[in-house]
């Protein structure tokens, strides 16, 4: 059931207990019916998974869905998960919007080494350098 969450107006259906087999469920049929109605009702659907490289939820939603934001935590994902991941997206033919990167100290020397040394150029996604002076992370 989709409630509507008073203060923000916004609408969430949560995912209810677990079934037996999480992964057969989400590459249902009755899953990408869901989806379907759920898009004809409703501007943006986000949908949240699990971490991709732990997971075959994630991987199996990504190709139901327009687009994924990957999400990356500062400082805890390492190179390698996150490249993983990457790649596993992009085998099922998901679009990558873009990636967020959450619990990243502001403050910190090492930030401060990204942006003065790598801020200053924009990288594509496949690490090839497209122009100057973009604006700095």
């Amino acid at each position: 059931m989709v409630s509507k969450e008073e203060g923000t107006g916004l609408h969430v259906l949560t995912a209810g207990p677990i079934p037996p087999n999480p992964a057969e469920l989400l590459g249902s049929e009755q899953m990408r019916r869901l989806l379907a109605t759920l898009q004809s009702q409703f501007n943006h659907v986000v949908v949240d998974s699990p971490p991709v490289s732990s997971f075959t939820d994630g991987v199996l939603i990504s190709s139901m869905v327009d687009g994924v934001l990957l999400v990356v935590h500062g400082g805890k994902s390492s190179r390698h998960v996150v490249k993983r991941s990457r790649q596993l997206l992009q085998d099922v033919g998901a679009k990558i919007f873009g990636v967020v990167l959450n619990n990243v100290n502001v403050q910190s020397h090492d930030y401060y080494y990204y942006q003065r040394y790598y801020g200053s150029r924009y990288y594509k996604g496949d690490g090839e350098e497209e122009k100057e002076s973009a604006p700095a992370v």
